[in-house]
């Protein structure tokens, strides 16, 4: 099992809680947890992932990619809209939304994931998941985060 598949999935759970307006985070990702949750389908070999086959470690990343992106959103959001150009919050799709927002709250906050993979996983995502133009807008928005990020920690060492 891997990283990819947690991220996977808590970027289909993240869209999901934003759709439905859910409130419980706790209750929705204990139900994601169960066997027959559609969250760890492996849409490119078409078959269900086990949950009994996904280590620990990747469940625990799972929960704390979700409750983290949510926990932070307030500052997540106004980094995002420091850098639409031309763009506002409320005009971008949902899909590629839920997923800047995933690779932001890795950005800031998972030091051990390198930025390059996580823009990388979230282009990616865009591309399976949102519209022919996601993966590069996701990819120019994330790619502005990063080299801020990369100044503003290069100048608090």
């Amino acid at each position: 099992m891997s990283r990819r598949l947690a991220r996977r999935s808590a970027f289909k759970a993240l869209f999901s809680i934003y759709y439905t307006n859910e409130n419980d985070i706790d209750k929705f990702i204990n139900k994601t947890l169960d066997n027959d949750s559609l969250f760890w389908l492996d849409e490119k070999n078409d078959e269900r992932t086990l949950l009994n086959k996904v280590s620990e470690n990747d469940k625990n990343f799972y929960i704390e990619l979700v409750k983290g992106t949510i926990g932070n959103s307030n500052n997540i959001n106004s980094i995002i809209e420091l850098y639409l150009k031309s763009w506002k919050m409320n005009r971008i799709a949902k899909v590629d939304l839920a997923i800047i927002q995933l690779a932001v709250f890795e950005i800031l906050y998972k030091e051990d994931i390198p930025i390059s993979v996580s823009i990388n996983e979230a282009v990616e995502l865009g591309k399976e998941f949102g519209t022919d133009e996601s993966g590069s807008f996701i990819n120019g928005v994330l790619g502005e985060i990063a080299r801020n990020h990369k100044a503003n920690s290069k100048d608090n060492i």
